[in-house]
């Protein structure tokens, strides 16, 4: 005999089956007789055996059929669905090797002249996932390591617990799970206090940009203490600037007794440098990588812009004098390095550094009382202008055209010059007065973390080079 060349496509029909695997199987065979001619437009008689173990193996099932070849000899049928005294779904396809016999007889009827064999490979045996539909009662766990695990001692009654209250507290807090909801003052940002937070766009210019904004900064959030640490300014803790890698902290009362302290950015004391200023604020240009101040030499009715050439040395250059209206004013520079602004009891003056040329003046900005309320306090970053009352330790947020936005509240601080906006914190001290004074910078821009803030232990007091005694506070300066 003439072995029949066919080829096979073995899939599971996609027919109705009451949730079950389809038994059936899509075969088509290519029809030639013992000439090799192909047997076209003709109905033929075709047998299915299916064999188990091997191409010779026991006959585990057989059906027939009479389909039609079409022009090109092809033939199409469906095992499961043919003429059998047995049922195809009796089949346990677990058990070993399947192979599929087909004989044919081209002339319609049952004289089968023409014989092949092949293995049934692997999408068949989707058949046998339909014996899963039946399974009932429990499998009995093999895997040595999902046994040892934690996970093999989850139940059902676990499960349906999932998301209740422990019974048990574990920590000894019943409370510090908890978190509180809150929205911005701006209304476009929604809080969880020990969480991060979301924007929801378009409500106000906090999350686009502003008036000379940057857009790409983290939205305002209510005060979160994130670092404090203890400074010893010799005299009162003014100011506080960063280059990025460090915090320096500069004080005031005395030019012949300036300083600059040098902290690690987790507030760790570096170094003190003597520097003969009499400092109001200190800033940090990232353009030229200098340190500028403003403050007074001896004559304390000069209103000075100074260069640091050298924190280590204590040398500077004047560069403006009398440049803005208010002795006392701790001025603060944008971002870029490109301008000074500097506040008098509500109205905002905007320098150009390079030439000291006046820009812009903004009036109707809230503020404390005197020079130690934060009459003469502002913090700027590329969005918002801060000024406050340290009095009350209210802080007004506004954008760069003067609109308040939102008002703040901080736990601590009470030198009205110290208002300071360093590396996404915004700063502020508890005087020293001639003692050790404390720095606390507060999240309002960074995403929230729920690590703890960091507080370093008080710096011990450093002894300046020299001779010179600690003078008396002069009460003017108060």
């Amino acid at each position: 005999m003439k072995q029949l060349f066919t080829f096979i496509v073995a899939i599971v029909l996609i027919v109705p089956a009451w949730a079950q695997s389809p038994q059936m199987i899509s075969y088509q065979a290519l029809i030639r007789d013992s000439q090799d001619a192909l047997v076209a437009d003709a109905q033929i008689g075709i047998q299915i055996s299916i064999l188990q173990g091997s191409a010779n193996g026991e006959v585990v099932y057989t059906e027939t059929h009479s389909p039609t070849t079409n022009a090109n000899g092809l033939v199409t049928l469906e095992i499961g669905n043919g003429t059998s005294s047995g049922d195809f779904s009796d089949i346990n396809w677990a058990e070993g090797k399947y192979f599929i016999k087909t004989e044919t007889d081209p002339a319609g009827g049952t004289d089968y002249t023409i014989t092949g064999t092949s293995q049934l490979l692997s999408v068949p045996y989707a058949l046998h996932a339909g014996t899963a539909d039946s399974l009932s009662g429990s499998l009995p766990e093999t895997d040595p390591l999902f046994s040892a695990s934690a996970a093999s001692g989850i139940t059902e009654s676990d499960t349906s617990a999932w998301n209740k209250k422990l019974d048990q507290e574990m920590d000894g807090d019943p409370e510090n799970e908890m978190q509180s909801f809150s929205v911005s003052g701006t209304g476009d940002t929604l809080f969880l206090s020990k969480s991060n937070y979301v924007i929801v766009p378009g409500i106000s210019e906090a999350n686009s940009g502003g008036d000379g904004g940057s857009g790409d900064l983290a939205p305002l959030h209510e005060p979160a203490l994130e670092i404090q640490f203890d400074d010893d300014p010799y005299n009162h803790n003014m100011h506080i600037a960063s280059d990025g890698d460090h915090y320096y902290t500069v004080n005031g009362g005395d030019y012949q007794y300036g300083r600059i302290n040098k902290y690690t950015l987790a507030g760790e004391f570096v170094a003190t440098y003597d520097i003969d200023l009499d400092f109001r604020s200190i800033m940090y240009n990232p353009s030229d990588g200098y340190f500028y101040g403003c403050g007074f030499e001896a004559d304390w009715n000069e209103r000075n812009i100074y260069k640091i050439t050298s924190i280590e040395e204590g040398t500077f250059e004047r560069l403006y004098t009398n440049l803005y209206d208010y002795e006392q004013a701790s001025t603060a520079m944008s971002s870029d390095g490109q301008f000074i602004y500097a506040f008098d009891s509500g109205t905002l003056k905007k320098y150009r550094l390079s030439d000291g040329e006046l820009v812009e003046t903004l009036t109707g900005f809230n503020h404390g009382s005197g020079n130690y309320g934060g009459d003469g306090a502002v913090a700027v970053d590329p969005d918002y202008i801060y000024t406050w009352d340290a009095s009350s330790r209210t802080v007004y947020v506004y954008d760069h055209s003067g609109s308040l936005q939102q008002t703040m509240a901080l736990k601590h601080g009470d030198n009205g010059h110290s208002l300071s906006f360093v590396d996404g914190y915004l700063f502020v001290s508890v005087d020293g007065d001639y003692s050790t004074g404390t720095w606390y910078g507060y999240n309002i821009r960074k995403p929230l973390s729920p690590a703890q803030p960091i507080s370093v232990e008080s710096t011990p007091k450093q002894e300046r080079a020299g001779t010179r005694e600690k003078p008396e506070e002069d009460s003017s300066q108060k």
